[in-house]
């Protein structure tokens, strides 16, 4: 079981960068994360009861604003965590964001920003949802534009 309790800055080799744990002003209401985005416009990821998440695998492309949602009015919070894993390059990954409250929506978030780099091969990394329930490992796919 990894350590919950240590936070790290998501390592760039992964093409992630870190962001706030609360909700921040988007412009944009975001969609449900889809298998073939057309735009860079905000998604997010349904958690049910058990953090089981609504989609298992969400395909983004880079400088996507990604945010996973609770349940209304659920009081849990949960973490998103995306290691540690090494990639080729030497760089690390670590736990990523503890969910916080957001009053507005009455739940728990947590949002993680796909950075803007170039690719040429799909990007696929797997992370745990951990603190509802059983850990369930999916998988955020990184497409290139």
């Amino acid at each position: 079981m990894r350590n919950k309790t240590t936070m790290f800055v998501l390592a760039t080799a992964l093409g992630l960068a870190s962001c706030a744990t609360t909700k921040g002003k988007i412009d944009v209401e975001p969609v449900a994360c889809g298998s073939d985005p057309k735009t860079t416009a905000p998604v997010y990821i349904q958690l049910d009861a058990t953090g089981h998440p609504t989609p298992d695998a969400c395909t983004v492309l880079p400088g996507t604003l990604i945010t996973w949602r609770g349940r209304t009015a659920e009081t849990r919070r949960f973490t998103i965590d995306f290691g540690p894993s090494v990639l080729a390059e030497g760089e690390t990954v670590g736990t990523a964001r503890l969910s916080a409250f957001d009053p507005t929506n009455r739940r728990h978030e947590a949002q993680v920003a796909v950075k803007k780099r170039f690719l040429t091969n799909n990007l696929r990394f797997k992370y745990t949802i951990g603190g509802l329930g059983p850990d369930v490992d999916p998988v955020i796919i990184i497409k290139p534009n």
